[in-house]
């Protein structure tokens, strides 16, 4: 078996045809593969379909079609190094998202649309970093040149620990930083004006994040299974937030915002059971009470941790027609005007439900029969409306 071999294809000789005429049976022990003549995506797919253990690709001499775009339908977790010839026009921006230990990416000195410094792709005038391989370790400093960061430019890569986003951009784009667990600190700038979806999706290193206020977008899922991240400041009362921008953030227990952000609070901090509780009354008189402590036994604490104070010296039991709205989320209805929703684990219902209904009661004797509603809406201060942080 030969572990460095080069190959011809073209539209008519597939990759296996090619193969048998080099005499190679398979690429199972092929380190370096070099392949010349007309080269398509299927080609590329094929590569990686069978058993791969090829550390180098290289096809700076080989002929692409015009536009194709190239995509495998397998990843490799082998792959280091890639070379595109002059005929490549157009490489998708999720196309090095296969390739998780890939260093360094080479393209021709003159090529029409690309350039690389230090096996880094980049637009040809260097103002668009387009793919920082995700095999790389050490940190990063963006050259002065950059004025955009592309979608999945840093996806999966592991490696960076920390990142510091040049003050000339604008935008993050979708899925940049995707899967960076190592990301420990993120530095935005306020030249941010928006966050892109998946932005920072599954960055379980990040714990704390502060969102400036030139920010007027965060994108779908931008922050989403962070599951280290447990503080976050949003600076911008205007700024919206996408569909589960903060989803299932588990150990997210502060979040400092604006009453008047806009999102749907059903979906956007699902998942984060350690978001404090709030209270929400109907009217000014009722502001009041609150505001001057005649009720003393909301607190500004995870759900669950609200519950177990509350419960601890509970004495009774009580029964209650319930409804479970997901296996995530236990839905009591009091009356027509008063529910409380807390997300709980489905294993745990049956245990803590006595207790639950103990700590009904007591709100139901705290509030003297006002409508009050508890939900899951962070906020930081008191203010006209009835919102509360104790």
């Amino acid at each position: 078996m030969r572990s460095d071999v080069t190959i011809k294809v073209s539209d008519d000789v597939s990759l296996q045809e090619a193969l048998k005429k080099a005499g190679v049976d398979n690429l199972a022990s092929v380190i370096k593969l070099t392949v010349t003549g007309n080269f398509n995506r299927y080609h590329f797919s094929d590569i990686f379909r069978y058993n791969s253990s090829v550390t180098e690709l290289d096809l700076s001499t080989a002929i692409f079609k015009k536009n194709d775009e190239l995509l495998p339908r397998d990843g490799s977790d082998t792959l280091k190094h890639i070379s595109f010839p002059l005929s490549v026009r157009k490489l998708l921006p999720n196309l090095f998202c296969f390739f998780r230990n890939l260093t360094s990416i080479a393209v021709p000195d003159d090529h029409e649309f690309y350039s690389v410094e230090d096996g880094i792709l980049f637009s040809k005038d260097k103002t668009v970093l387009l793919k920082y391989p995700s095999g790389l370790k050490n940190n990063y400093i963006v050259p002065d040149t950059v004025v955009e960061i592309g979608s999945y430019a840093f996806f999966y890569c592991k490696g960076l620990t920390s990142f510091v986003i040049p003050e000339i951009i604008t935008k993050i784009n979708d899925s940049v930083f995707c899967g960076c667990s190592g990301l420990t600190t993120i530095n935005i700038p306020e030249t941010i004006i928006e966050i892109g979806d998946s932005a920072f999706a599954k960055c379980t290193g990040l714990t704390e994040i502060t969102i400036p206020k030139s920010v007027e977008y965060i994108g779908n899922s931008a922050f989403s299974e962070c599951k280290g991240l447990k503080s976050v400041k949003i600076l911008n009362p205007a700024v919206k937030l996408g569909e589960w921008a903060f989803y299932n953030c588990s150990e997210l227990t502060t979040i400092e915002m604006h009453k008047s952000v806009a999102y749907k609070k059903n979906n956007v901090f699902y998942g984060c059971e350690k978001l404090p509780l709030y209270i929400k009354l109907k009217n000014e008189e009722k502001n009041k009470q609150i505001k001057q402590g005649k009720i003393k036994d909301l607190k500004t604490t995870s759900a669950h941790d609200w519950l177990e104070t509350l419960m601890k010296n509970s004495k009774y039991t009580y029964k209650i027609n319930k409804r479970y709205k997901t296996k995530q989320q236990l839905s009591v209805k009091i009356n027509e005007n008063t529910k409380l929703e807390i997300p709980i684990l489905y294993n745990k219902f049956q245990t803590i439900l006595p207790k639950l209904m103990d700590a009904i009661k007591r709100f139901e004797e705290a509030v003297n029969e006002f409508d009050f509603v508890l939900v899951e809406r962070p906020n930081t201060e008191y203010d006209k409306e009835g919102w509360i942080n104790e």
